[in-house]
């Protein structure tokens, strides 16, 4: 699998923080090739990393969601605005922190019978402040760029290569 730059330290980013609120990842598979992180380079394209499972990786994942203090729970996030940008999803769950928020999203896939998962950090959540997400939003469908994970990095105090446990 040949990744980007980009795709790399978006990948790393998301994994470690997800790591860093007890996310149980173990059991799904990164999707191959250029989809298992996809880069939101236009608009209306998302940022997202992509992985499968079956139904007991889904299981440990939602019973992971929970661990720890109030900002590593996850609330489930069932507005119309996701819909539109989420296709086809059956669950969808938020970080419940303000800023730099992990969202899961879900769904089955009857070809491959596997759960496909997607996780991205949004700057701002929806759930705890929607102006501030709108203007993100809009920002994208603009600029044509989606979440700049480096910023995020930075923020969260992620070193893409130190803290990657694919580096080590």
């Amino acid at each position: 699998m040949q990744w980007t730059n980009e795709q790399f330290t978006d990948a790393s980013v998301i994994t470690t923080e997800a790591g860093r609120v007890g996310l149980n990842l173990g059991w799904f598979t990164l999707w191959a090739g250029p989809q298992g992180m996809q880069i939101g380079d236009g608009p209306f394209k998302n940022t997202e990393m992509t992985l499968t499972g079956n139904s007991s990786a889904l299981g440990l994942l939602l019973g992971s969601m929970c661990q720890g203090s109030g900002d590593n729970c996850f609330t489930a996030d069932n507005t119309t605005f996701d819909s539109l940008f989420h296709k086809n999803i059956e669950f969808n769950f938020r970080q419940n922190v303000a800023t730099d928020s992990i969202q899961i999203t879900g769904r089955w896939d009857a070809n491959t019978y596997s759960w496909i998962v997607q996780l991205d950090i949004d700057p701002n959540n929806p759930l705890k402040n929607p102006l501030a997400h709108t203007a993100d939003v809009v920002q994208h469908w603009t600029t044509g760029h989606d979440t700049d994970y480096s910023q995020v990095a930075k923020r969260l105090g992620i070193d893409p290569l130190r803290d990657n446990p694919w580096c080590h």
